[in-house]
């Protein structure tokens, strides 16, 4: 097993685990942010992307589930809110921190829930693109917006309830199995990236891309060649309705633009 702590992940590219043959469980240690911001979204979006890592291997993707963090040990009602939304994303979970006789009741609750979801077989059609080179290119430590805008984009899908996975640059191939993609963020975007998602367009793929000036690897900037049935929103939209701080509540306007989305992505 390969276990990766979430900041490290940003300068780490966790998905050359896909490729790695005698790895055959990886862990996203402290899935749920220290801060903790009162909603699994954060949660769910780093579930996801490790689940879009090894979407299509026979690995296993064992998350720790670190809820209270901050608080000492976990409430009861923070299983039934954090564990049942992770049913499509896992194949083993790890929970621990502050295990007490308080909680009993909530997880037993949350794991019959949890029950449910995972034996509804998962297919998702829709992927969120995470720049890994993106994320690499960026000072390291010091930039988490391409975070923020996996969590927005989480959170505007999954309160739909849409189905969604993780593609980057090192899975393009998967984009064959999807009918819609969502281009959040990544104002750094590799040509090989560009290239394919202008196919997937063509071909009748569905997407929805945050309107920014984009640049390639080497800083040169260039525009994606996208037909009008590409949905174009707000550049800095996904981060700004991260479930964390002033984005816990959207405004009017963000709700308008996430609904357009969801209404977009279901046509």
């Amino acid at each position: 097993m390969v276990r990766f702590s979430w900041p490290v992940f940003q300068c780490e590219n966790v998905f050359l685990a896909r490729q790695v043959q005698n790895v055959d469980m990886i862990q996203c240690k402290d899935a749920v942010p220290s801060w903790e911001a009162a909603t699994p979204w954060f949660l769910v979006a780093r579930a996801a992307l490790y689940h879009g890592v090894l979407r299509g291997t026979d690995k296993v993707s064992f998350i720790e589930v670190d809820v209270g963090h901050d608080r000492g040990r976990p409430a009861s009602d923070d299983m039934v809110k954090y564990l049942p939304p992770l049913a499509p994303f896992i194949g083993a979970l790890w929970y621990y921190r502050g295990v007490h006789e308080e909680f009993v009741e909530g997880f037993a609750k949350a794991v019959k829930m949890l029950r449910k979801g995972l034996m509804q077989p998962s297919h998702p059609k829709i992927a969120i693109f995470y720049g890994q080179k993106y994320a690499n290119w960026t000072q390291h430590h010091t930039n988490y917006t391409n975070e923020a805008a996996l969590a927005g984009a989480a959170r505007v899908l999954g309160e739909a309830g849409l189905s969604f996975t993780v593609v980057s640059e090192y899975n393009l191939d998967d984009l064959k199995d999807m009918r819609a993609v969502v281009l959040a963020d990544n104002p750094i975007l590799p040509r090989e990236a560009a290239a394919a998602l202008e196919e997937f367009v063509k071909g009748g793929g569905k997407l929805v891309i945050e309107d920014m000036e984009r640049r390639d690897l080497k800083g040169k900037p260039y525009t994606l060649r996208l037909p009008t049935t590409a949905l174009k929103v707000p550049a800095g939209f996904f981060a700004s309705v991260q479930p964390r701080g002033e984005g816990l509540t959207m405004t009017a306007a963000q709700q308008q633009i996430a609904q357009k989305v969801v209404e977009y992505l279901r046509q």
